[in-house]
């Protein structure tokens, strides 16, 4: 018997074990990654219509294609006192020169992880930027 993920609506599932005495088939999601438990015996209902984003979150979309997510989980990923080039915080952020990447690099949120000297934008920490640019190091 083939399940039907309750999260996704795809097919691409298995078994996962069983709970509650053996009466509850526990199903993994091979698209998702999502687990949901269905009564063995008792039959499933066959979703209307398959989503467009065939199984992919709404994260794992965001992560693939929205420049502002990327830029956001790059900023997690600075570090107090390192200072990189803006050209190594688009590689560390996976953003490749396209539509949309430079107003996702310059939005007002991310402003306080940048700044500017000789002609290099750098981005660090928050308070690393604040701290050379009250000392006047950065503009």
């Amino acid at each position: 018997m083939n399940y039907i993920c309750k999260h996704c609506g795809s097919e691409n599932t298995a078994k996962n074990g069983k709970k509650i005495g053996g009466t509850v088939q526990q199903i993994y999601c091979k698209d998702c990654g999502r687990s949901s438990s269905v009564k063995i015996g008792e039959e499933q209902e066959q979703p209307a219509a398959k989503p467009i984003n065939q199984g992919i979150s709404e994260a794992q979309l965001r992560a693939k294609h929205d420049n502002k997510y990327k830029v956001n989980a790059a900023v997690r990923k600075l570090k107090p006192g390192n200072f990189i080039p803006e050209s190594e915080f688009l590689r560390l952020a996976d953003i490749k020169p396209g539509a949309g990447y430079r107003t996702a690099i310059d939005a007002e949120e991310f402003q306080k992880y940048k700044g500017k000297a000789g002609g290099v934008i750098y981005w660090s920490s928050m308070d690393s930027i604040l701290k050379l640019k009250n000392e006047g190091v950065l503009q």
